[in-house]
Parts: C-alpha cells; sequence; structure tokens
C-alpha cells in the first residue's frame, strides 16, 4: 500500500486563490507605478468614483468655458477696436466744427465738410470688420457686410435713393414752393398783419410758437381761429424805434428758432456811405432831388462827427456846423468842406460813396449816428438793425401811419421768414432728412412735388439700406451669446444701426453732405453756422457721455467680465486637478514599498511551493 501527497492534501483551494490575488495585487501594483493611477476603470476607484466622474465634468465644463472666452475676448477686443476708432472719428470731426473754420474746398462745402467724408469711408471700415469671416456689427447676420459703402449711402443706386436726394427732397418740402418754409402771410385788413402754416396735418417747414412784443401798446397779438395754425399782428398803437415782435418757430428736427422784427425810422436802403481809414460807414440814406440830382436824407437829431469835428443835422436852414435834414450832394460837399481842417469831399456816385479827406492829405475818420446800420440816436443798437428792421411810417402831420407801417412790417417778416428759411430750416431740413434715411424704416417725402407734400412715406422700396444686418427689436447684446461659467453668459452682440452708432453716422453723413449756397457768401456762412450747431450735439455730449461712448463702455464691461470668468475657472480648476489626483492618482513611493513588500511574500509563496511540489512519498519514507 502507498500514499500520495494530492493538490486536495497539501494545495487546498484557499491558498491557490490567495497565491492569485496576490499575483493580481502585483499586477495591479506594476500597473500603477507605470501609470501613476489608482485603477484604469472608475469600478476600480470604489467609493471614490462618483467624485471622480464629478470633477472630470467640471474640467470639461471649464474647457468648454475657456474656449467661449478665448472667442468672446478676441471679438470683443476687435470691436473696442472699431469702436475706439469710431470715437476718434467723432472727436476729430467735432473739432472740426468751427463756424469760423470758413475754407472752402469747392463750390458746395468747406474743407472740413470735405474731411468729414474721408472719415465716413473710415468709419464704414470700421463697422464692416470681421474675424475668420464673421462679421461683428451685423446682429444674427454674421455672414455679409452689414454696412452699405459710402458711395452708396450719399448718391444710392440706379434704382435707389441715396442721402443726398432724399436731403433735397426733404429740403424742397420743408422750403415750399415759395421759400417761406410753408407759411403764408397776408395784410388782411389794413394795419393787421397775419402769419399762418401753411397746411394742416403738414409734416414740413416752420411751426407757428409763442409771439411776443416789447411794447404791448403798439401791438396786439392773437391767435387766429381755425386751422391751420395762425396768428395776427395788429397795430393798435404807434411803436417807438427800437419797438419789437418775436415770433418763435419750430423747426423740423425740434430745435427753436426766433424771429426778431425791430422798429426803426430810418429808412433802411438805399445808403449813403462815408469812406475814412478803408472803413466803410453808412452815415444816411440817398434819393434823388426832382431834378434827378443825388440826395441825401439824414433824420433832425442825427450827428456826423468828423475829424473831431460835430456837425449837427437840422429840418431846415443850417448854419455854421450844421446841415439840412435833405441836402443835394453838392450842398452837402460845400457844407462839409467848409470844415476846417477838410481839404476836400469827394463823391462816386456809383458806389454811392463819400471820402473824405484832410488839408494834409490823409482819410478823415467819420463816426455818426444816422443811418439804418448804426441806429438812430442810439436807441437801437447796430447789431439788432442788422438783423431785420420794419421802418415806421409817418404821414404829412407827422403821425404814425398805422396801415403803411403794418405793410412795411409784413415786407419786413416776409423777407424775415425766407432769410430764415434759407438758413436755419435749410439746415435743420438736412439733418432731418438724415435721421429719416438712417431710421428703420427710411422714411421719404410722400408726394411730387416735394414742394406740395405733407407727409412721409415708408421708403424701404425705393431708398438704399445703410445697414444690411438683423435688425430685431430684441438688445443687440443678446444676438451674440456665449456660456462663461455655469450661471453666467456674455451677450456680445452689436447692431451698426444702434442709437450711438447711428447718430454719429446720421451726423457725421449730413455734415459732409450739404451743399452750401455759396452764391452768397454771407448766407453760406450761416448755413454752416446752423449746420455746425446741430451736429455737434450727435458726435460728443457737452455735459457728459455720449451715446456711443455707452456702448463702448457696454462692450468694454462684456470684456471686464469674460476676463474676471477667466480669472476665476484658472483657480476653480487648480482645485478640481489637485482634488481629481488625489482621487484618481497614486504616490510612486508608496507603490514602490507595497511592490517590493508584495514580492517578498509572493517570492516566499513561490519557494515554499516548490518546495511542497517536490515531496513524494519516497522522499517522505
Amino acid at each position: 500500500m502507498s500514499s500520495t501527497i494530492n493538490g486536495t492534501g497539501i494545495f487546498t483551494h484557499s491558498y491557490g486563490r490567495a497565491l492569485s490575488n496576490m499575483r493580481s495585487q502585483f499586477d495591479d501594483l506594476n500597473l500603477q507605478l507605470a501609470t501613476g493611477l489608482k485603477s484604469q476603470t472608475y469600478g476600480g476607484l470604489g467609493l471614490d468614483r462618483s467624485l471622480s466622474l464629478t470633477l472630470r465634468g467640471k474640467l470639461a465644463d471649464f474647457e468648454s468655458y475657456n474656449a467661449n472666452i478665448q472667442q468672446v475676448s478676441l471679438r470683443t477686443n476687435m470691436m473696442m477696436t472699431s469702436l475706439t476708432g469710431l470715437t476718434e472719428v467723432a472727436s476729430q470731426t467735432r473739432g472740426d466744427l468751427d463756424p469760423n473754420n470758413w475754407l472752402i474746398v469747392d463750390d458746395k462745402r468747406t474743407i472740413a465738410q470735405q474731411s468729414a467724408l474721408s472719415r465716413l469711408d473710415t468709419a464704414i471700415e470700421a463697422l464692416n470688420v470681421n474675424i475668420g469671416g464673421v462679421y461683428l456689427f451685423g446682429g444674427r447676420e454674421v455672414s455679409a457686410r452689414p454696412v452699405a459703402s459710402a458711395s452708396e449711402i450719399l448718391d444710392g443706386t440706379v434704382t435707389q435713393a441715396g442721402l443726398r436726394t432724399v436731403i433735397a427732397e426733404r429740403n424742397a418740402a420743408d422750403l415750399g414752393a415759395d421759400g417761406r418754409g410753408r407759411l403764408t402771410q397776408a395784410n388782411a385788413v389794413g394795419d393787421l398783419v397775419t402769419l399762418g402754416e401753411s397746411a394742416s396735418p403738414n409734416e414740413f417747414g416752420f411751426k407757428l410758437g409763442a409771439v411776443s412784443t416789447s411794447n404791448s401798446t403798439a401791438f396786439t397779438v392773437a391767435s387766429a381761429a381755425g386751422l391751420p395754425p395762425q396768428v395776427q399782428v395788429q397795430l393798435t398803437g404807434d411803436p417807438r424805434p427800437g419797438d419789437a415782435v418775436r415770433f418763435e418757430m419750430t423747426l423740423p428736427d425740434g430745435t427753436k428758432e426766433e424771429i426778431k422784427l425791430i422798429a426803426s425810422n430810418n429808412p433802411p436802403a438805399p445808403e449813403f456811405v462815408a469812406q475814412a481809414d478803408g472803413k466803410e460807414l453808412p452815415i444816411g440814406t440817398l434819393g434823388t432831388t426832382a431834378l434827378g440830382d443825388p440826395l441825401v436824407s439824414f433824420a433832425a437829431g442825427d450827428t456826423l462827427t468828423i475829424n473831431g469835428q460835430t456837425i449837427t443835422v437840422v429840418a431846415s436852414g443850417a448854419g455854421p456846423g450844421q446841415i439840412n435834414g435833405s441836402a443835394s450832394i453838392d450842398d452837402l460837399m460845400t457844407q462839409i468842406e467848409g470844415l476846417s481842417g477838410i481839404a476836400n469831399a469827394e463823391f462816386d456816385p456809383t458806389t454811392r460813396q463819400i471820402r473824405v479827406q484832410g488839408t494834409n492829405g490823409t482819410d478823415l475818420a467819420i463816426t455818426g449816428t444816422a443811418g439804418a446800420k448804426l441806429g438812430l440816436n442810439g436807441t437801437v443798437k447796430a447789431e439788432e438793425l442788422q438783423k431785420h428792421t420794419f421802418q415806421i411810417a409817418y404821414d404829412a402831420l407827422g403821425m404814425v401811419d398805422h396801415d403803411a407801417t403794418a405793410a412795411n412790417f409784413a415786407s419786413a417778416l416776409d423777407g424775415a421768414v425766407k432769410k430764415e428759411a434759407k438758413v436755419s430750416l435749410t439746415a435743420a431740413s438736412a439733418v432731418t432728412a438724415s435721421q429719416n434715411f438712417f431710421g428703420n424704416p427710411p422714411m421719404r417725402v410722400d408726394g411730387a412735388p416735394p414742394e406740395a407734400a405733407t407727409g412721409l412715406v415708408d421708403g424701404s422700396a425705393t431708398t438704399i439700406a445703410w445697414y444690411r444686418g438683423e435688425n430685431g427689436t430684441d438688445s443687440a447684446r443678446s444676438t451674440q451669446s456665449a456660456r462663461i461659467d455655469s450661471t453666467l453668459n456674455a451677450n456680445y452682440g452689436a447692431r451698426a444701426s444702434e442709437d450711438g452708432i447711428r447718430e454719429m453716422m446720421e451726423s457725421l453723413a449730413v455734415f459732409g453732405a450739404m451743399e452750401l449756397d455759396l452764391a452768397d457768401e454771407k448766407t453760406g456762412k450761416l448755413q454752416y453756422e446752423a449746420l455746425t450747431s446741430r451736429v455737434r450735439p450727435a458726435l460728443a455730449s457737452d455735459t457728459g457721455m455720449s451715446t456711443l461712448e455707452v456702448l463702448v463702455t457696454q462692450i468694454a464691461n462684456v470684456a471686464t467680465s469674460v476676463e474676471s470668468a477667466k480669472e476665476r475657472h484658472k483657480q476653480s480648476e487648480a482645485v478640481a486637478e489637485t482634488m481629481l489626483a488625489n482621487v484618481e492618482t497614486v504616490s510612486k513611493e508608496e507603490v514602490a514599498a507595497s511592490l517590493l513588500a508584495l514580492q517578498t511574500n509572493l517570492q516566499a509563496s513561490y519557494q515554499a511551493t516548490a518546495m511542497l511540489s517536490q515531496l513524494s512519498l519516497v522522499n517522505f519514507l
């Protein structure tokens, strides 16, 4: 009988499993040492697997947020560059808005206006900036240039009108066929003057406002009943030189202008001018005698000072140092040459000028109070009389002739209205037309001819679209949005049609496009002054930030919030990565020590197993 040691004797199943587990653990430790990870599967992390998954999700979110932040930062930085360029364009143009900067570049506009047209090109290119084919100022429409070219904006196309056409139509509609700003005027009954709007309702021209007088005993002002609005001025008393009537007018752009008429008993024309020291000085009015000879007229009490000597005007019977109120040129020359120190006095009938020379051959200084431009005995200021005056008429007894004075008042009012229409109304009309053109939708004068039109019509089909991007009613910022944090979106969209940009474009374009009336330099200068005063507010505010600067601030705030989110993510990522390392990675030193200990145990187990495997009954016996 023999006996053997079999597997179920010495090599039990539990012993085999232990060796297998040690081997598996040895392999795991080797893998940990090689990879630095506790496990190659989330299941191997045990209870930490949910924490690992959460942390990895956070890191994936941060990666997505940072990609969005990079894109938003790039775009907002480019937008800030463009908007900063626009503010510089506005600032430079505003610096040119000096009414005294009167340098003509062609027969229609000044050098400053020409510079504005060049800056319009610069502004358009800034608004058409794109990154990687994405246009930044078109709202949700990012695939096409959002702003038309300057030539299209100003001159339109074959089928669609540009700004210049819209301005011309609006100007014609505002001025009306007779150039009176759509106002009508009449002497209804003798001394009654009526001024009214030509049609109602009427979008165009002057709108009558308050009327006031400086002498309530001379003028009665009342609003006439019915439509269109009318105002009546009646001479119920005797006006005195210097008495004034003021008409307030509201213009299409909302501004108000005042027409002031001042009473004078000095006929404004034709003027008789003296020349001294190279300067012209009105000293009276020129007419003709019954025989056709030149006659100069002064009012009694007026004075002329020639080379320090005073000549007093008397009604009749002039004596030494005096002249008659009405004297022929020859008589006047004789009287002036009779003064000591006067060599001669020469009269030029073509220019209606008299030149006085002293005995030493020099021109002599002449001063005086006569003449419409200088006033009467100081009662009316010269600068006021240079605006609008009306002549007080007198009858044969020296009493004020109300009917004749009212006729003079009506004539002066008519001239004042036409002048104001040609100057301030023309400028206001151009500015309003620019607002109509750059609006959404663009508005055009409704009717032909425009002089008779009474309203505006949607011009989308017939007018060039200056802005071609998306034009929704929601906030422009919301047209482009990116998630930059778990609870934070960066809204960084922009439209070139936003108020700040649009207002700048309106003002820049109309300043460059409006044509001045340079046939009369004085009128042209006044138009230019009226235009600059209206363009200035939209290019920069004198009291605070302009609308464009507010827009720049909003985009800058978006850029700042994005950078703040980027810094937060950097810190949060560092914390999450540290926590994930603690969960998923191992200390190689600890693994190496464990591996060494396990290796020793495993070797000992294998040696014992090997020794036992060599045992047999023969060896045992």
